[in-house]
C-alpha cells in the first residue's frame, strides 16, 4: 500500500506522531506551534491547510513515481497548480520556461508570506523531491 488513508486533522496527527520518533531534530508539534504562522496550520492549532497541501505533493509526488516505474518513462517536469488559484491569462507556455531557465523552479511572486508561494510551481526532475518532498522531510524534523 503506498499510503495509509488518514483522512483530515486526525490523519495528519497520526503521520506526524509516527514519523517523530525518528525526528533528527526533536522537534514537537508545540515546537512547531511556536514558531507561529500558518504554515503547518490545523496540525499545530493554527488557521490554515498548508499541513493538508504539503502531504498532498508528496502523495502526488508518490503516485508520479509509482505511475513512471509501472511505464518505465520519467518526467522531465512536475507542475502543480491549486484549484483556488485564479488565472488572469494563461500560463505561460512551456517554451518559456524553457528558453528562460529550463533548471529553475518557477513560482509566482508575492503572497509567500515569509515562505514559498504555493499556488503554482513549474519544477525541473532534479528539484521534484526538494519541492514536493516536503511532508516527510517535516515529519523526520531534516527539513
Amino acid at each position: 500500500k503506498l499510503f495509509e488513508d488518514g483522512a483530515g486533522l486526525a490523519g495528519l496527527r497520526a503521520e506526524f506522531a509516527a514519523a517523530n520518533k525518528d525526528n533528527r531534530s526533536n522537534m514537537s508539534t508545540a515546537t512547531y506551534a511556536a514558531i507561529g504562522g500558518n504554515f503547518l496550520g490545523p496540525l499545530v492549532g493554527h488557521d490554515g491547510r498548508n499541513a493538508f497541501l504539503l502531504r498532498d505533493l508528496w502523495r502526488c509526488q508518490q503516485l508520479v513515481k509509482q505511475h513512471e516505474i509501472s511505464s518505465s518513462l520519467q518526467y522531465r517536469y512536475l507542475a502543480f497548480s491549486r484549484i483556488d488559484i485564479h488565472w488572469l491569462a494563461p500560463p505561460p507556455p512551456l517554451k518559456l520556461f524553457l528558453q528562460a531557465n529550463p533548471d529553475a523552479v518557477w513560482l509566482p511572486d508575492g503572497q509567500d508570506w515569509d515562505g514559498v508561494n504555493d499556488r503554482f510551481a513549474f519544477v525541473p526532475r532534479r528539484w521534484v523531491e526538494a519541492y514536493f518532498g516536503r511532508w516527510p522531510r517535516l515529519l523526520n524534523g531534516s527539513m
